[in-house]
């Protein structure tokens, strides 16, 4: 849509302005640069085009600099801004500050205000003639005169109205852009700019006042000067908005540029209101305003919860870097061009999913972030919450999981409530901060990981409040890319993958031709099934299903303890062959054995296998991996193999060198580890050693010939190591360390063959 290449001004002949006082904040300088691009191009240079570039608005013109400053100081026209719909407007017997506002104008002969008291007049007439001697007071009463108001009103004053207000089935509805129809709490914006218009241009004659050109050389190119006016600004530029500490001493008054507050109004016509009608719907008509969405604390930096459920909304303004003329920009903003799916987002996090679709185009570079929050009584400040650049972020596309089942807009509306409980609030406002995060680029890696820390979170949360699971149903099973996209490269991370990946596998074949996987780590921590490529993902609310759930209290290691004495147990109730340990991520030998020594390690891990657990077969693939700081004890290996699917080890012992002749899966096999575990879960470690050791050479394997000692390995710890899966090769390297080449059965004593 726009010009790619503006610095062919100059090859045109015309002159490229840097504007160095209209930047992308506050709202009051982005408003005021749309009003320079708009009033120009109107009323002096149809062919005027615009842009940003490094944070500064551009303007390409017939006009030179003096020029520029000549037309605005000598020439132009003021739009009527009015609004006789609100109280103070000037218009009714008590509105003192306003009469006085409108009488400054109606008195004077200025030819270039001429439009402004002929619109000035037309209200009157309207005023008087539909009775109304104060404001209206009802719905029914303002609708009727922006009714009366529009069928009488010049292009240049219906415009305004356009902008203002837009007319529902039976009432008004106020963009936030402009308050509440031109209004901001008891501030009125149109009597402040007939003050600050009057303050500028003599209505008498229509030349500058005294200080006017200097204030405008400020304004449009940001030069130094003294002399602001103890003003009202209101929303738009919450740093010249006065109160306590805005100077030295306790508070301050607002100190403003009178030309920044009457071409920022004036930039505030090319956004454009309409009434829009939802197919779903059957009653009142939706305002659809231009980039402008409901308010969403996430993403919003020092926000809290709360803040967001007092905001009036959020607008998202358009910065665009090549050429543009007033129509395209007036079009651009008319068509609010932002897309989810098949649907306008409806809140900020929207928004920076769509930005990270692709989901806006026409030439937009970025979007700058306003939310209007509530300061004091009615009064809203447009708060600059950050930016994001349109660009593809492919990472941003996970989201999407989260709308399976409308899962994500269904937790937000529980937790969102005002009602919920704090802690479901927090972990809302978490999550949506990550997500948001996460769309916009923020190292992605952490934000994932936050969110896969929140997700789990959430899940456990849900499970064990009823009322919650009752209406928001489990986290959708998450796609794999989320572990890739998380990996940190970490052992820590590694690690939680592999637990999380913990699973079970049926002998029979499904239709696919592949084994049915059971028992996956989310069942224990938390009421659900389907955490399996292929099912779908609901709440259990059986008896079987409950006591399943043993994950959360203490420590990673008492919870791995109590997943892992349950999974003995399921594994006989569901008449698995072997032990249900195998995982989608297995770790290497280097990672499992730093863990003994790296308590460190403990809490990262935890979080992170609780929202892996939600992941369809996480896994993490790494190619040279750095060895273990320490080589891995004799203890840990003669347990390890008591404590690894028979399938793999039989496996890995067939590709030694010298492996035992004659051993099959079921010869190999030991017999269910309840033993070893109660013995390592209560710190009786070197007696767990002795009867992995016994166990192993009844079966033929070649372990050492002595037991080795287990010196001071702390147990429990050393159980969770034991249940983090190895690769192949990483187990193949254990085994050849510290077991013998060959078997020794003839060395067994009748009590070793029994037991």
């Amino acid at each position: 849509m726009f010009d790619a290449n503006p610095s062919t001004a100059l090859e045109r002949g015309r002159a490229t302005l840097r504007l160095d006082g209209c930047r992308p904040t506050p709202l009051a300088s982005y408003l005021k640069a749309l009003g320079v691009l708009r009033l120009v191009s109107e009323q002096a240079d149809g062919e005027a085009r615009g842009w940003w570039e490094r944070d500064v608005f551009h303007l390409e013109s017939s006009l030179g600099t003096e020029e520029l400053r000549r037309f605005f100081l000598t020439t132009y026209e003021p739009t009527p801004i009015l609004g006789p719909w609100n109280g103070g407007s000037g218009f009714y017997p008590k509105d003192a500050m306003g009469r006085k506002a409108l009488a400054r104008i109606t008195q004077g002969r200025a030819q270039r205000l001429a439009v402004l008291r002929d619109a000035i007049q037309a209200v009157q007439r309207v005023v008087e003639q539909k009775g109304f001697e104060e404001r209206p007071s009802t719905k029914e009463g303002k609708a009727e005169l922006v009714t009366g108001l529009r069928n009488t009103a010049d292009e240049p004053f219906l415009r305004w109205i356009d902008a203002a207000v837009a007319l529902g089935t039976d009432e008004l509805l106020y963009p936030p852009l402009l308050g509440t129809g031109g209004n901001d709490g008891r501030l009125d914006f149109t009597v402040n700019f007939m003050t600050n218009l009057a303050d500028l241009i003599d209505p008498e004659d229509g030349m500058p006042a005294d200080g006017s050109d200097e204030l405008l050389g400020a304004s449009l190119f940001g030069h130094a000067v003294a002399g602001l006016h103890s003003t009202a600004i209101g929303q738009f530029a919450p740093g010249s908005a006065g109160g306590p500490n805005a100077e030295t001493g306790f508070s301050g008054d607002s100190r403003i540029n009178p030309w920044d507050f009457v071409l920022m109004i004036e930039g505030s016509i090319l956004f454009a209101t309409g009434t829009v009608r939802r197919l779903e719907a059957t009653g009142r008509g939706i305002l659809a305003y231009p980039f402008t969405v409901r308010p969403s604390g996430s993403g919003a930096g020092g926000t809290a919860p709360d803040d967001a459920s007092t905001a009036r909304a959020e607008t998202w303004v358009p910065l665009w870097g090549g050429a543009a003329r007033r129509q395209e920009v007036e079009r651009l903003l008319a068509e609010g061009r932002i897309v989810l799916g098949d649907r306008r987002p409806r809140d900020g996090l929207d928004v920076a999913r769509a930005v990270a679709k692709l989901g806006t185009d026409r030439g937009i570079e970025s979007l700058q972030r306003y939310v209007f929050l509530q300061r004091s009584g009615n009064a809203y400040l447009a708060a600059a919450m950050g930016r994001i650049r349109v660009q593809r972020r492919p990472e941003a596309d996970l989201i999407d999981d989260l709308d399976r089942m409308d899962w994500l807009d269904r937790f937000r509306r529980v937790a969102g409530d005002r009602r919920a409980p704090a802690r479901l609030r927090t972990l809302l406002h978490r999550l949506e901060d990550g997500l948001f995060d996460l769309a916009r680029g923020t190292e992605s890696g952490v934000a994932t990981r936050r969110i896969l820390v929140t997700l789990g979170e959430c899940q456990r949360y849900l499970a064990a409040s009823p009322g919650a699971r009752e209406k928001c149903g489990p986290v959708p099973l998450l796609r794999s890319d989320w572990a890739t996209a998380a990996d940190d490269g970490s052992s820590a991370f590694a690690l939680a993958v592999g637990l999380a990946g913990l699973h079970g596998v049926r002998d029979e074949q499904d239709t696919g031709g592949r084994r049915n996987i059971v028992l996956t780590m989310a069942e224990y921590m938390a009421p659900v099934t389907g955490y399996a490529p292929g099912r779908r993902v609901a709440w259990l609310e059986h008896d079987h299903s409950r006591r399943r759930v043993v994950w959360g209290f203490g420590s990673i290691h008492d919870s791995l303890g109590r997943v892992m004495r349950r999974r003995l147990l399921d594994q006989r109730a569901e008449s698995l062959a072997e032990l249900p340990l195998r995982s989608s991520g297995p770790v290497s030998l280097s990672a499992s054995v730093d863990w003994l020594d790296r308590p460190d390690w403990d809490g990262a891990i935890a979080g992170l296998v609780a929202g892996l657990s939600l992941v369809s077969r996480p896994n993490v693939r790494r190619a040279g991996v750095a060895p273990s700081r320490v080589p891995a004890p004799a203890a840990y290996a003669l347990l390890k193999a008591c404590l690894t699917p028979s399938s793999q080890l039989a496996r890995v012992l067939a590709r030694l060198p010298r492996a035992p002749e004659g051993l099959t899966e079921p010869d190999i096999r030991p017999p269910p580890p309840d033993e070893l575990v109660r013995l390592m879960g209560s710190g009786r470690v070197q007696e767990a050693v002795v009867k992995a050791h016994r166990m192993l050479r009844v079966r033929g394997l070649p372990v050492p010939a002595s037991v080795p000692s287990a010196g001071r390995i702390d147990g429990r710890r050393l159980l969770s190591t034991l249940m983090v899966p190895l690769w192949d090769h990483d187990l193949g390297a254990l085994l050849r360390t510290h077991f013998r080449s060959g078997s020794d059965r003839s060395a067994l004593t009748p009590a070793d063959q029994e037991g």
